[in-house]
């Protein structure tokens, strides 16, 4: 019996046979579609869950309403005093961490130059975060003024394979940061300093 459906069904789309292929591609891209999309959620939904607390961990953003014109705008940053006015009601923030993203220009060392994106941050930082340091310590690693972490890719090809600890990088308008330490985990080239 199912010999004979199998028999029927080739036969229809034997005779068909634009109809059956519109509908066999149609199904085809429709399912690829719908599993490309299943992969962009899973990984969207699975975005930075290696920190410690990813249920604990907010972003904060502003809402900004400009009175002349009626706009509103939708930032992805806050006021810079916040951070304070937060960590004194202690019922509602655990821990804070600012990040402002200033960072945007050449570095040198050893005549190598490389354009570095990065932003200033403290200690508390890799309190909040998971990262991983591959050499120096997380309590001290931001302590330092002019103290710096570099990804491993970064700092790869800063130094080569040499221990990036307590050298210097040179940058263009911000002058001389030291105290490197690399992440483990990071896939951004993103330096942090303070």
């Amino acid at each position: 019996m199912l010999k004979n459906y199998i028999k029927i069904a080739w036969r229809n789309l034997w005779k068909h046979k634009l109809f059956s292929f519109i509908n066999i591609f149609g199904l085809a891209l429709s399912l690829s579609v719908c599993m490309l999309v299943m992969i962009q959620v899973k990984d969207d939904l699975s975005y930075d869950l290696f920190h410690p607390y990813p249920d604990r961990t907010y972003r904060i953003l502003s809402d900004i309403a400009e009175n002349k014109n009626n706009k509103q705008y939708e930032l992805a940053s806050t006021p810079l005093p916040l951070r304070e006015a937060l960590n004194m009601q202690h019922d509602i923030v655990e821990a804070s961490v600012q990040l402002y993203p200033a960072i945007k220009e050449k570095a040198e060392y050893g005549g190598r130059k490389l354009h570095i994106n990065g932003a200033f941050t403290d200690t508390s930082f890799f309190k909040i975060f998971g990262f991983e340091l591959s050499s120096g310590n997380k309590q001290t690693a931001l302590a330092v003024t002019n103290g710096i972490v570099l990804n491993s890719e970064t700092a790869l090809k800063f130094f080569g394979k040499a221990d990036p600890v307590g050298k210097v990088l040179n940058f263009e308008t911000m002058g001389l940061f030291q105290g490197y330490r690399c992440f483990k985990r990071s896939s951004r080239k993103i330096a942090f300093g303070f």
